[in-house]
């Protein structure tokens, strides 16, 4: 048996466990909300996670999704479970996530849409703020909202009169092409041959690369986040040193 956990922007995943049946493997997804509730912190989650894998009596474990996911795959291999991460497509490793140029195809086509819209009001598409890597693509199209929650897309006309529309929900839901299912086939083999071939499965799986272990990408993301980190600390103290001279 294969635990399976996914959690952030993913279109196709359903198309994965498919594959993956076909494989030979036997995919059971564990509920998201058996894990995840609003204020859990990490070391709860992964201590959750880990007992639900016992009952299963599962060792083997797909999981699926964004940042918050990787750290916790970082956590379950720790405690000797087989793990292989895919990235979503809110992850930080954008490039080749599942349902990434799904999603891209998709916002493509609705600024497509903006362009042949300038008459109307402006429209604001919420989506899930972990989609900032992919929406960077079209700067100075959005803007960033409410800290790292959520962010708006703006699409068409002017600000004077305002369409929101809540796309969080919606984005699993789209089709995947045909280029993407051939992907995803790949993937799904790659993944079989893992589970069923390896001596240990502690690495994260894109498209159309070599799996890397998971502590490398785990460690590496760190950085990158504690470099942002004392990025912004510095900016704050910028700001802060040109107001009081300013004043």
């Amino acid at each position: 048996m294969l635990a399976v956990l996914t959690r952030g922007i993913c279109p196709g995943f359903e198309v994965l466990l498919e594959r993956l049946k076909r494989e030979g493997l036997n995919p059971v997804e564990i509920n998201e909300h058996a894990v995840f509730s609003q204020n859990i912190s990490s070391r709860e989650t992964l201590k959750m996670t880990i007992d639900i894998l016992h009952k299963l009596r599962a060792r083997k474990v797909l999981i699926i999704g964004n940042d918050e996911l990787l750290k916790l795959a970082y956590g379950v291999c720790s405690a000797g479970f087989q793990v292989a991460y895919v990235p979503s497509a809110d992850s930080s490793l954008v490039g080749k996530a599942l349902g990434a140029s799904t999603v891209t195809r998709f916002l493509v086509h609705l600024l497509t849409l903006a362009k042949e819209m300038r008459c109307c009001n402006t429209m604001k598409i919420l989506l899930p703020g972990g989609l900032r890597g992919l929406l960077s693509k079209f700067e100075p199209l959005f803007e960033l909202i409410d800290g790292e929650e959520h962010c708006f897309l703006l699409i068409a006309g002017i600000r004077m009169k305002e369409t929101r529309i809540d796309l969080r929900e919606f984005l699993n839901c789209l089709d995947i092409d045909e280029q993407e299912k051939r992907r995803l086939e790949t993937l799904a083999q790659s993944l079989s041959e893992a589970f069923t071939e390896w001596k240990k499965v502690h690495h994260v799986f894109c498209f159309d690369e070599e799996p890397v272990p998971i502590s490398k990408i785990y460690e590496l993301w760190k950085k990158v986040k504690e470099d942002e980190g004392s990025s912004s600390v510095r900016e704050v103290g910028d700001q802060e040193h040109r107001e009081l001279h300013s004043g």
